[in-house]
This record gives C-alpha cells, structure tokens and sequence, in this order.
C-alpha cells in the first residue's frame, strides 16, 4: 500500500541500511521482531537490520526485560552502523 511512497523515500535520501522497528514492518504479522534479530534481510541493493520498537522497552514488565529489550535495540543499531561503514565506507 505504502511502498511506492516509501521507495521514493529510500532512493531521495540515499538509504542503504534499514533499521526495521517492530513487529508491523515485518510481512508476517504472527512474527515477532526477535525471531528475525541478528538476521540481516537484503532488499534489493539496501540491508534491513530489525530490532524493538523503543516503546516496547519503555512498556516492558520488569527491569530485566527492559535492560534485554534495550540491549537488544542498541546491539541492532550498531549491527546496522557496521554495515554502513563496510559496505560503504566513510561515504554514506
């Protein structure tokens, strides 16, 4: 439904990494984001890297999965900051 629009977006601002926040990007809405943590999608020329949606953390029960849920966002970011910086070099 969106992704004419969201293409364009992509291609304007240069994007080669995606970092996929949450449950809703995934196709399969009965997945979970930590089934596809630490797996890196390729979508034509650009990487996806998912993760949790920040507010997961925020809601969390306990301090225990907050600190895992948190851990697990960061870890996500910099798995996809390592991308950029391989496939790319300095030139983002």
């Amino acid at each position: 439904m969106y992704g004419h629009w969201l293409e364009q977006e992509l291609t304007t601002v240069g994007a080669r990494v995606i970092v996929a926040l949450g449950v809703t990007v995934l196709k399969d809405r009965n997945a979970h984001p930590r089934d596809a943590l630490g797996n890196v999608v390729v979508h034509g020329e650009r990487l996806v890297v998912t993760t949790y949606l920040p507010s997961f953390a925020l809601r969390a029960p306990d301090a225990a999965t907050r600190e895992r849920t948190y851990s697990a966002i960061v870890s996500g970011l910099r798995h996809a900051g390592e991308f950029v910086h391989e496939r790319h070099g300095s030139d983002r």
